[in-house]
């Protein structure tokens, strides 16, 4: 067995989402393996790294033959002792089960299920509509996130070459499985730039402008968060342009008149002469030939005003009213109200960030 180990100043960028997700405890992880069973093939070099002040720590446990795989897992059992959570790049359906699976077969007592798990291929999924990803795959990631890197060979390729290391022990193919691993776990430091898009949810707005005419709202604002790479959203005519800390949008108006729907029809009367509905218990003084039975299509508060979509990504909010053009639309709205337009549409944008990770294109 070989250890091998390297580092990477982090130096200036003590304020970026990536330095902040590397906290104590917390290590990078990557494996190469003869194949993709873990049942019939088995691991040859583990890369791990882990943040000490401004250093990017690599450690890197290799198997020289297939017979030394047991010696680099309990190598990396003891690396792993004070370690709380793993971050990974599609490690919780590779990387992470292919461990276990060897380590019980050798043996090997490795408590990886103690781990809080961050999977950076499943945070990709989430956002691969807004960041109009073409792929799922590392490389279409870092192009994505404006991230250049070289790969000469993919760890598929490597499987060849490491069986041919372990005929020769050529120091070339030795140097070219260390360096393979090495620049993917140190390449997975930026990648933690997607955990940017996490922040989202619980996201501040700050508008600092609005205009409107009467078919649409435009507005800018400021975020109390930093994106590494621009995000779009184009849903019913919602236009939504994230790029660093700001926020452009443009909202689709209608004024018109729409409705909003009561509960229970059974406690209201409908009075077809005022079209309107009022509730049964002040219905009393009212003659019964003025009034009739509320039914779900007449039971609803009819109003005129300005109206803005409610993307189909974001949840209907409740205690607020809801409205329609007919029984028959899907489409949901807000009545914009004409004081405090400012703190309205900051709730409104909020809302739309803290479901994005809902929004398919």
């Amino acid at each position: 067995m070989k250890i091998w180990t390297d580092h990477l100043s982090l130096r200036g960028q003590e304020e970026t989402t990536e330095y902040s997700a590397l906290g104590p405890g917390t290590l990078l992880l990557d494996i190469e393996t003869t194949g993709f069973s873990a049942k019939y093939c088995s691991i040859y070099l583990i890369g791990c790294a882990v943040r000490r002040d401004d250093q990017l720590l690599l450690t890197q446990f290799f198997a020289e033959t297939p017979a030394q795989e047991e010696e680099i897992l309990v190598a990396f059992a003891n690396y792993l002792s004070d370690k709380g959570s793993v971050i990974t790049f599609n490690g919780q359906a590779f990387d992470l089960p292919f461990l276990e699976e060897r380590a019980k077969r050798t043996g090997t007592p490795l408590s990886l299920n103690k781990l809080i798990s961050i999977d950076l291929y499943r945070v990709a999924r989430k956002y691969r509509a807004i960041l109009h990803l073409s792929s799922y795959k590392q490389k279409s990631i870092e192009e994505a996130l404006h991230i250049k890197r070289e790969d000469s060979c993919s760890g598929g390729q490597l499987i060849d070459v490491y069986q041919n290391y372990c005929q020769s022990r050529a120091p070339e193919a030795e140097a070219l499985l260390a360096l393979h691993n090495h620049d993917d776990v140190f390449g997975m430091y930026p990648l933690l730039a997607l955990l940017s898009y996490e922040k989202l949810r619980h996201a501040k707005v700050a508008l600092t402008d609005i205009q409107s005419n009467d078919q649409e709202m435009l507005l800018k604002a400021t975020l109390n968060l930093n994106l590494p790479a621009m995000a779009r959203i184009h849903s019913r005519d919602i236009r939504l342009l994230l790029e660093e800390n700001r926020l452009r949008a443009s909202i689709p108006l209608r004024r018109t008149r729409m409705r909003y729907e009561l509960d229970r029809p059974a406690d209201y009367y409908y009075l077809p002469e005022e079209d309107i509905v009022v509730p049964k218990v002040l219905a009393s003084s009212i003659d019964s030939t003025r009034r009739r039975k509320a039914t779900r299509q007449n039971c609803c508060i009819k109003r005129e005003g300005i109206f803005l979509p409610i993307a189909d990504f974001v949840p209907e909010p409740k205690g607020i009213p809801i409205f329609r053009e007919n029984t028959q639309s899907r489409q949901a709205y807000l009545e914009c109200p004409e004081n405090q337009p400012k703190e309205f549409m900051q709730n409104y944008l909020e809302a739309l960030l803290h479901s994005i990770e809902n929004y398919r294109s």
